[in-house]
């Protein structure tokens, strides 16, 4: 004869047998959050991958407040990360900027301020960096700009591919993304997308110009009009209305691009282990400021600076965030190594913008930028630089020539688009020029050009 207590669990067991398996099909139904959370590895060197876009301008962005939803796929990724309402390029010329984002350093310490320079050497970059800490560092280059830079110092693997398209950069990275599955990795995908002739020559923009010719902008030698140029075709608004719906057209492909990507990535049950990096390298005149248009590297306004930057942690972690911080591309290098590598970058001028990503902690700070300006008059390009801080409660920016003189200061929000400076006189020029030194010395990585 059994004992009353052995019955006793005798029955507790025959309990659990019969509720155990119907507790585990219920389980998604009571607490689906938690379980459909994805399984996210804990180990320190999260893949990373970074993607760089030439002539992608932050106002072209849907969720940056662009009307036409033409860039579906990052929107989806800023909503699963955290976007930068306002992050400029450190410079107007893309090859700099490129330099500047891979060392964390200003143009004037890289070496590299325009196309055909190189890369000081000896320079610390992002893939030396990861390559030092186990991780396998590639690049697969499209921009033609950056081919002859030096920037693939510290790469394992440099992978030059000049005027590809999106699709055929997104296929090759993919192959060398499963080439190490199981090894913590960086990949940096750089597209040449919105590059002149916006979308390349095979570009179809029937459904953004049903009225415009075919091939209409499918030639290099439709970009950097001036009025002359626009009066000797014959080319009035309509035109120039066709050419900036071009530049929507082959964004809206290179979003597709960006988008198969992620859910090729998605498929493979990796997206959410990666952190996944999106940057600007410079942005686009299209049909605003005369006299020249659809032109970059001639002036240092708004539309040429600012530049969208977008990050994507694991298991989307600060899911869903825009802040206004200000921020620039010397911050993304060690802002990368910060979240990848759990270290500082010390030879790096920028900052680390995981306090901002994480915790939502709010630091003022000036940007700055340097590259080329077109004299009034014509002439050949003269290197100026531009500065952009929150002083006491006003939003304003600058544009200093070589010397650090003030050539054109602005308001923001007053006039968004630049058209009109304000009055600056000597005495308030001097005072804004102390407090902008003073600005960059405590928070910005970059100092003014030297004289």
């Amino acid at each position: 004869m059994n004992a009353p207590g052995s019955r006793g669990w005798l029955v507790a067991l025959v309990v659990l047998a019969a509720v155990f398996p119907v507790g585990v099909l219920i389980a998604p139904a009571l607490w689906p959050s938690r379980s459909h959370q994805p399984a996210v590895s804990g180990r320190l060197n999260a893949p990373v991958l970074l993607i760089t876009i030439a002539g992608l301008r932050a106002d072209r962005l849907h969720h940056l407040g662009y009307g036409p939803e033409i860039t579906p796929n990052l929107d989806r990724l800023a909503e699963q990360g955290q976007t930068f309402r306002t992050c400029w390029a450190q410079s107007n010329q893309s090859a700099a900027s490129a330099a500047a984002l891979l060392t964390g350093q200003c143009p004037a310490s890289t070496g590299v301020s325009r196309s055909g320079e190189r890369l000081k050497p000896g320079q610390e970059t992002l893939g030396s960096i990861f390559a030092a800490g186990g991780f396998r560092a590639v690049a697969l280059v499209a921009n033609p700009e950056l081919q002859d830079s030096g920037l693939a110092a510290g790469f394992d693997i440099w992978l030059s591919r000049p005027g590809a398209s999106a699709f055929d950069v997104v296929h090759e990275g993919m192959v060398q993304i499963e080439i190490a599955p199981d090894s913590p990795w960086l990949v940096w995908l750089d597209f040449a997308d919105l590059l002149p002739p916006y979308g390349g020559a095979d570009l179809d923009v029937a459904a953004f110009a049903p009225e415009a010719p075919p091939g209409f902008g499918a030639s290099p030698e439709d970009y950097d009009l001036t009025d002359a140029d626009l009066a000797a075709r014959g080319w009035g608004p309509r035109e120039i209305g066709w050419l900036a719906t071009r530049y929507d057209a082959a964004l809206l492909r290179l979003d597709a691009a960006l988008g198969h990507l992620f859910d090729a990535l998605a498929s493979q049950n990796r997206l959410e282990t990666l952190i996944v990096c999106v940057a600007g390298l410079r942005g686009e005149r299209l049909d605003e400021r005369p006299p020249r248009r659809f032109v970059h590297g001639v002036d240092l306004f708004e539309s040429s600076l600012r530049v969208p930057l977008l990050f994507r942690l694991p298991a989307q972690e600060s899911r869903g965030l825009v802040t206004t911080r200000l921020a620039q591309l010397i911050d993304v290098g060690p802002t990368l190594a910060d979240l990848a590598l759990r270290r500082d970058w010390q030879t790096a001028q920028g900052r680390s913008l995981k306090p901002v990503i994480q915790s939502q902690v709010m630091v003022d700070k000036a940007v700055f930028a340097d590259g080329f300006v077109e004299p009034e008059g014509g002439g050949a390009p003269q290197r100026a630089a531009a500065v952009r801080a929150a002083i006491g409660k006003v939003n304003v920016k600058g544009i200093l020539d070589a010397d650090g003189r003030l050539l054109d200061a602005f308001r923001f929000p007053d006039d968004p688009q630049e058209l009109k400076s304000f009055p600056v006189a000597a005495q308030q020029a001097e005072l804004l020029g102390k407090q902008w030194a003073a600005a960059l010395g405590d928070q910005a990585g970059c100092v003014p050009l030297p004289k």
